[in-house]
């Protein structure tokens, strides 16, 4: 699959998005939290909620600020990085 070809498959679910917003941080534990999108809505990403991964407010900014690998070092998060270039480009 090419990278054009799956920005034209991303999946829009606000029901993917609320379940997600209703869980806690799996930094902190904290509520409420952001959905944040692993592979980016820009980038082609959608709601899959294998895609979504619940942050706080902080720790999202931070995962903005730090970048994503530095983040699941630091606080062992659920992510496979061996995967993430297929998230990342949809191959």
């Amino acid at each position: 699959m090419s990278f054009r070809q799956s920005k034209t498959l991303k999946v829009r679910s606000d029901q993917n998005l609320e379940l997600v917003k209703n869980q806690a941080c799996k930094v902190c534990g904290k509520r409420p939290v952001d959905p944040h999108h692993i592979r980016s809505r820009g980038a082609g990403g959608g709601d899959e909620l294998e895609n979504l991964l619940p942050l706080c407010r902080q720790h999202h900014v931070e995962w903005h600020t730090i970048g994503g690998k530095t983040m699941t070092k630091k606080y062992d998060l659920p992510i496979t990085w061996e995967i993430y270039p297929l998230i990342v480009t949809g191959k």
